[in-house]
């Protein structure tokens, strides 16, 4: 990949074990890409996209509290992704942006270290994420702004985007994202997103972080023939 920037998405994905529990850190547990919970095993992912192809750079199994082993110490998820962020980072690869969902957005030990890794970020966060703000200061709702998704395989879609300014503007901004209806956007298909990218971003912003959705849907194909259940579950076991 040389000196090209990459945008890094991190998430997480399972495979689901119907029977046993003898392979390693196998448990009932949230299996997202099913989402719901289920029996088997979990890996945190990163991974980027170039010239259209999805790559898998690095994974990690989550060990659940009561599957750990003699030697094993507990790390949560977001523990985990900033343990492969830093260690991406350390192989040289310049990193344009970090994206990723509310798992990671929420985590303030996530959003503290790519802060200091100095690494763009684009991350989901819950409807009611919280955010301190001096007494007598008010959230205002910034107009909404239309632009065009490109998705891969399918018709561009139409999206709203608004700012959410929460007191003042900070270096960290907020935006809310809809493709429903916008009289009633906390009804419609909606979601939010934190950055702390600056300049007049509100229409591009939207796509970047969108990106994650194509690269994950690239990465689910790749794994997919790649026979990665097979890979992951054959590597445990020989642990």
């Amino acid at each position: 990949m040389g000196e090209r920037a990459i945008s890094l998405c991190i998430d997480e994905t399972g495979d689901p074990k119907k029977k046993g529990k003898a392979t390693d850190y196998v448990a009932k547990q949230y299996i997202g890409n099913l989402g719901k919970t289920a029996n088997g095993v979990v890996s945190v992912n990163a991974y980027t996209v170039v010239d259209g192809l999805t790559y898998p750079l690095l994974f990690k199994i989550y060990k659940p509290k009561f599957r750990l082993k003699g030697s094993d110490e507990y790390q949560s998820k977001p523990q985990i992704a900033i343990e492969m962020i830093r260690e991406i980072k350390a192989m040289g690869l310049k990193i344009e942006r970090i994206l990723a969902n509310s798992l990671y957005g929420e985590s303030s030990d996530v959003i503290c270290a790519l802060t200091k890794l100095k690494l763009p970020y684009i991350v989901a966060i819950r409807s009611n994420h919280g955010v301190l703000m001096p007494k007598g200061q008010r959230v205002r709702y910034n107009r909404w702004r239309t632009y065009d998704q490109p998705l891969a395989q399918h018709p561009t879609q139409r999206h709203y985007i608004r700012e959410i300014i929460f007191g003042t503007r900070r270096s960290v901004r907020y935006y809310q994202i809809t493709k429903g209806s916008t009289d009633n956007p906390d009804r419609a298909d909606s979601w939010f997103i934190m950055t702390h990218l600056g300049g007049n971003i509100i229409l591009g912003i939207g796509n970047q972080y969108t990106l994650r959705t194509r690269i994950e849907y690239g990465f689910k194909q790749v794994s997919h023939e790649l026979g990665w259940h097979d890979y992951l579950i054959d590597r445990l076991q020989k642990h």
